[in-house]
């Protein structure tokens, strides 16, 4: 395999064709991410530059590099290490510069108008290099309002709420960048529309699997807090049906929610049903989690033929007694010594330090 390798305008350089290991990471929630590890030489060392750009051959985005680490181990053995995200990273690049507000709107419509007011039809300084892509016409729909939030952590949360996936897609034939959305499709044992993948042991198409069930940052109910002061301040509940021992309250101060934006004062429902919004939003970082990751061998089924990121598949394990219907969130693509292996991501992550820095 060879990694073709690009400057920042997509205008070609060369190819990579030694190389030791990369791991190509694709995400549904957010910008997908990847490592190469290489031999120096003279040629990796002035092709594999920052801001240069990697593509290999079947995927529709393409990886910027960011961080270039040289080494020499004490065998004399000198070794390039290049890490970097998708080039949907570049949103992260933008904040949201004005109010984006909107009433039981669609969540992609919500998405690409964020985009395309902080990143195609702004300031000629704030520009990016990006179009919108196909409108898919997901119907999925949500109250929201939000000032002055970085782009990329506001599209993945919207993402998370909604379910619905975005990146941003390369045409290297007509060297364009696209922001597009997509959502996965039910391939668990539950429908008959489309063909079912159930990913076990007992198949013999999976292994190395590791299960997480963790309910350390779970958080069930909310209470949002927005404009005003001591009495006078308005709140609201989500999810206020939990009770007992099954009720973990979350308190979410949106007083950054306004019900008067450019000289425009909504109704009291309309204000209501933002904070139940943010409330959702708050609540999906703290979720019951169950993730499933586990290495596929391909006997079974073929990896975006028959399965691929954000489809809803069936991992089952008698022995652990486990049944779960989860959709892939994340996968690996590993590339070492001639071979591919397959690592796909379950369900929700287990939040990092950094995430529970970010709720913060």
């Amino acid at each position: 395999m060879e990694i073709y390798v690009f400057d920042k305008n997509l205008n070609f350089i060369d190819t990579i064709d030694k190389f030791t290991s990369l791991q190509w990471i694709r995400k549904y929630h957010e910008s997908g991410k990847f490592e190469l590890h290489c031999p120096v030489t003279d040629h990796n060392i002035k092709t594999l530059l920052r801001d240069n750009i990697i593509w290999i051959q079947g995927s529709d985005e393409v990886g910027k590099i960011e961080y270039r680490n040289l080494s020499v181990d004490n065998q004399g053995q000198e070794n390039i290490k290049i890490n970097g995200r998708f080039m949907t990273s570049i949103l992260d690049r933008r904040i949201m510069y004005s109010t984006e507000q909107r009433n039981n709107k669609e969540v992609e419509l919500i998405m690409r108008s964020v985009v395309d007011r902080n990143c195609i039809n702004t300031t000629i300084e704030r520009k990016l290099p990006i179009e919108l892509g196909q409108l898919k016409g997901f119907q999925e729909k949500i109250n929201y309002q939000k000032s002055y939030g970085n782009l990329l952590e506001e599209i993945s949360i919207l993402s998370e709420t909604s379910d619905i996936g975005f990146f941003i897609r390369t045409d290297l034939e007509n060297l364009k960048h696209y922001f597009e959305t997509y959502k996965g499709k039910d391939r668990t044992i539950n429908q008959d529309i489309n063909s079912p993948v159930v990913f076990s042991r007992e198949y013999d198409n999976l292994y190395e699997q590791d299960y997480t069930d963790s309910g350390y940052d779970l958080r069930t109910t909310a209470l949002v807090a927005g404009e005003g002061e001591g009495s006078a301040r308005q709140t609201t509940e989500v999810n206020d049906s939990y009770s007992g021992l099954d009720r973990y309250e979350l308190y979410v101060d949106a007083r950054d929610i306004q019900q008067t934006v450019d000289d425009v004062t909504m109704s009291g429902t309309e204000y209501i049903n933002l904070l139940k919004q943010r409330g959702l939003e708050k609540l999906s970082e703290y979720k019951d989690i169950q993730t499933f990751e586990g290495k596929i061998i391909s006997n079974n089924y073929i990896y975006k033929e028959d399965y691929d990121l954000g489809d809803i598949v069936t991992i089952m394990d008698k022995k652990w007694n486990v049944i779960v219907n989860s959709r892939i969130t994340e996968v690996s693509e590993i590339y070492e010594n001639g071979k591919i292996e397959i690592v796909p991501t379950l369900g929700d992550k287990i939040p990092t330090i950094l995430d529970k820095l970010k709720r913060m």
